[in-house]
């Protein structure tokens, strides 16, 4: 019986290396305070809502804490809801590629309720 589960487990673990595998290349979110600025394509992310807002603000700095982008998104219902930045910033000229951090606030009954984000990432390899 201990060496059934043992082969049941080696086994569970491949399979499931096998399908993380099938992530390489392609673009995942995960909740974090950081998305990658890539080179003609730009930063995509989204805000966490819990609840129905009034508006959405998202702002972009740069590694530096200069802000470099705000994104009004408006009202919104809860749930998940994307945002993307051509990296121009202010002046209209573009921003250097690389990692910007995200934040985001949600007006609710008149107050400005900080948010979570999720930035969206290349997936390189699995382990």
């Amino acid at each position: 019986m201990e060496n059934a589960v043992k082969s049941l487990n080696t086994n569970l673990g491949a399979s499931q290396v096998l399908a993380a595998s099938q992530l390489v290349g392609k673009k995942i979110q995960a909740a974090n305070e950081l998305s990658p600025l890539v080179a003609n394509e730009g930063l995509k992310g989204s805000v966490m809502l819990p609840r129905d807002v009034d508006n959405t603000t998202v702002t972009i700095k740069d590694m530096n804490n200069r802000v470099v982008k705000t994104i009004e998104l408006g009202a919104s219902t809860s749930g998940i809801v994307d945002f993307s930045w051509d990296g121009k910033d202010a002046d209209n000229q573009l921003s250097a590629p690389g990692f910007y951090k995200m934040s985001a606030a949600a007006l609710i009954n008149g107050e400005n309720v900080a948010m979570p984000t999720a930035g969206t990432f290349t997936v390189n390899s699995v382990a």
